[in-house]
């Protein structure tokens, strides 16, 4: 959308320097050649910012201002910009510095004054966006921007456009932690695991956290509504637990806390950038959060449902397997297809079938023998595979594992299962979140407490 421009100024040669520096800006420009009429202009709306000359015929440009600023709501108001022979007289003036968003000294510096009216109109986009997005969290339900801290520490930049839509200020307790990045998964999980957010919901704003409670999209209203009942949610089920919860320090109470909060299960997603081929939501440590779950499973406070069985690595533990047919006997991946052959049973030599036709008949050319009924003198099987590495001919292949990460190989009878499993909380779960006192509950005690 064109930002418009209001040009204040009786001189007819800076009105022509001034409207064409702002059109080749890209600004729509319109022009007012005294106070008066400014006044009138403005007040009709649809203008972003004014450039207003102090020395003007009927009222002058400081007169123009306060006029401007009494009639119309904060709302409603432009960006007001003054220029002037004689800055320091203006600045002088009762209210001139506050009815002006900022003063210009003439001779007119233009790539200056160029670059102000940028920024003004930028910062003014930006109280629109604002304004808005308020109004937008209020019809969700919220009472205004969401309270939130960012990880990592957000750029100047980032802030300036996250300030539109979330509250930054640290002046109330945070809601929500924003997620910019999508390659800081280990700061996230430090954050998870260690921080006093660990009862905040994550939201991700980069696009590249499947794990996160939600994601915010500008544009996107059903993303704003989603944020909006999971902020909410968490806020109220933290009112519902008992202090020693929400400042627990070990990962089963957290983890407890964290799915009485969220109300969700504790589901895993295929995420084939971990050691565990799997990941949880909230952001708990790789293996952790599993081992976490099973203890509360034991406990009775979660109960299990079967997610996906997966092979180890026997050396150092991974689910980043390759599977591959293997030969038998040497254990080679390199297998090729040879053509249809047979197998006599009684020298075992096995050949391609080409290798054994003699006129009309089957001839062993190992031990030169006729052969004579399928089944009882030779076998045909349907297919058969070369190892590329022993030459071993065979129509039945092994199966084995060849880890990503370290590379080990395990026999595919030999590979250690996993079942993974997703975790829900049993009443007896919920129970504790809400009654327990000021301990925690300890991964090594023999009966879980807070």
């Amino acid at each position: 959308m064109l930002r418009r421009v209001l040009i204040v100024e009786d001189d007819d040669v800076q009105q022509a320097v001034l409207r064409s520096a702002l059109v080749r800006r890209g600004y729509e420009v319109e022009v007012a050649s005294d106070g008066l009429t400014a006044v009138h202009m403005l007040r009709a709306g649809g203008f972003d910012l004014a450039l207003i000359d102090y020395h003007l015929p009927e009222i002058d440009g400081l007169a123009s201002a306060r006029l401007l600023r009494a009639l119309m709501t904060e709302n409603e108001q432009p960006k007001l910009i003054a220029v002037t022979v004689d800055p320091e007289g203006l600045s002088s003036r009762e209210m001139a510095e506050s009815v002006f968003d900022a003063i210009v000294s003439k001779p007119l510096d233009l790539p200056a004054l160029l670059t102000i009216v940028d920024n003004h109109l930028r910062a003014a986009a930006s109280d629109e966006t604002t304004r808005a997005a308020a109004v937008t969290w209020l019809e969700l339900g919220l009472p205004g921007a969401p309270a939130a801290i960012a990880i990592p520490r957000p750029t100047p930049a980032q802030a300036q456009v996250l300030r539109c839509y979330f509250d930054l200020g640290n002046r109330r307790e945070p809601q929500a932690v924003l997620l910019l990045d999508p390659d800081s998964v280990d700061d996230v999980v430090a954050a998870r695991a260690q921080s006093d957010y660990f009862a905040l919901p994550f939201i991700d704003l980069s696009g590249g956290h499947a794990a996160a409670d939600a994601a915010f999209v500008a544009d996107d209203r059903t993303a704003w509504g989603e944020v909006a009942s999971v902020i909410g949610r968490f806020g109220e089920q933290r009112r519902l637990i008992a202090a020693g919860a929400s400042r627990a320090a070990d990962v089963d109470t957290r983890l407890l806390v964290y799915l009485f909060l969220s109300g969700r299960p504790f589901s895993p997603t295929l995420d084939f950038a971990s050691r565990e081929w799997v990941r949880y939501p909230g952001f708990f440590p790789d293996g952790e959060a599993r081992l976490a779950a099973e203890r509360l499973v034991d406990r009775g406070l979660l109960a299990q449902r079967f997610f996906e069985r997966f092979h180890t690595c026997g050396s150092c533990g991974s689910v980043r397997l390759n599977a591959r047919e293997e030969c038998p006997a040497c254990r080679s991946g390199y297998l090729r297809d040879v053509p249809p052959h047979l197998h006599h049973f009684r020298c075992d030599h096995r050949a391609p079938e080409a290798d054994f036709i003699s006129d009309a008949d089957f001839v062993c050319p190992k031990c030169r023998e006729h052969l004579g009924h399928l089944g009882d003198d030779y076998g045909k099987p349907g297919s058969a595979t070369r190892c590329g590495g022993c030459g071993l001919i065979s129509s039945a292949t092994a199966v084995g594992f060849v880890c990503l990460d370290c590379g080990a190989h395990t026999d595919g009878d030999a590979a250690t299962k996993r079942d993974v499993f997703s975790y829900v909380l049993t009443p007896e779960g919920v129970a504790l979140v809400q009654r327990g006192s000021a301990g925690s509950i300890a991964a090594t005690s023999a009966a879980l407490r807070f």
